[in-house]
């Protein structure tokens, strides 16, 4: 039997030879805790920047947004405004088109606009004419025969009756002559029209000579011709085309009140202007009166 002394030993060494053992073990939770609360205060070191710098960026964007809604009910504003003017403005359009309707905005003046309205009823199918231009167009089909610039009876009967009005007016208006013809080639008469622009201008020329016959100053016309180089359609395959064969005369207000002409003086109907590539004859006081562009 064991004494008492000897197991109190024994205890005391099982004692001391275990408490190391135990320490160690205390130590290494204790280590891998605080690492672990040290890995944790880290992270929430982070996630407190990141929510400082979305609140951030979440005020920054809010700013924006509100700087945007202000410009945005600016420009309304002035969208607003711009709105109540353009309608001023279409009111004062309105009425200053009902203005200009009242006006009698033609070239001519009424009595050489109703003159020449009856002339041209008269002759319906020689004579069309546009009082907003200041343009008779004589159909050269009813005017000449074909290849010719000699001017046939009816013809120089209107032509008579138009110098009568045109005489009238002698202080009112200068006179332009026009001569054009379709693109068929010129055929017997082309020894003395070798092209369809010589044709063109011998037949102003004739017209320009019936009417200083029948009184008119030579000074107040000019002449020119366009060939086929202006026509009203569209020349066919063949060039045959009646429309495209015509003289036009235009009346255009003469300059200042003296009587003087506008345009240079032509002595004689032999003086001509035939302009080889120019979009239009001499410059007009009012557009409206420029050759067609058809």
């Amino acid at each position: 039997m064991k004494t008492p002394s000897r197991w109190l030993t024994r205890f005391a060494l099982s004692c001391l030879a275990v408490a190391p053992l135990t320490g160690c073990v205390a130590q290494d939770k204790y280590d891998a805790t605080a690492e672990a609360a040290r890995t944790q205060e880290a992270r929430n070191q982070d996630l407190l920047q990141d929510k400082e710098t979305a609140l951030s960026t979440a005020e920054r964007k809010q700013a924006r947004i509100d700087q945007l809604e202000r410009e945005n009910a600016a420009l309304s504003s002035q969208v607003s405004t711009l709105t109540g003017q353009i309608q001023g403005f279409g009111s004062n359009l309105d009425e200053l088109t009902n203005q200009v309707r009242g006006f009698n905005l033609r070239l001519l003046d009424p009595t050489a606009d109703r003159a020449l309205g009856e002339l041209a009823a008269r002759y319906p199918n020689l004579i069309t004419y546009d009082p907003d231009r200041g343009l008779l167009r004589f159909s050269s089909d009813l005017t000449f025969d074909s290849g010719s610039d000699v001017v046939k009876a009816n013809a120089a009967e209107g032509l008579r009756q138009l110098a009568t009005v045109l005489n009238a007016e002698a202080a009112a208006y200068n006179i332009d002559v026009v001569g054009h013809t379709d693109s068929q080639p010129i055929g017997a008469s082309r020894n003395r029209f070798p092209t369809n622009r010589h044709l063109s201008v011998a037949r102003a020329i004739a017209v320009a000579q019936s009417l200083q016959d029948a009184g008119t100053q030579g000074q107040r016309m000019k002449v020119s011709g366009w060939g086929p180089h202006m026509p009203m359609v569209q020349n066919n395959a063949n060039g045959n085309t009646p429309q495209n064969r015509r003289v036009e005369i235009y009346l255009m207000p003469r300059q200042g009140t003296s009587g003087e002409s506008s345009v240079p003086a032509a002595n004689s109907m032999n003086e001509t202007a035939a302009p080889a590539s120019a979009p239009a004859p001499a410059a007009r006081p009012q557009p409206r009166v420029d050759y067609p562009m058809k």
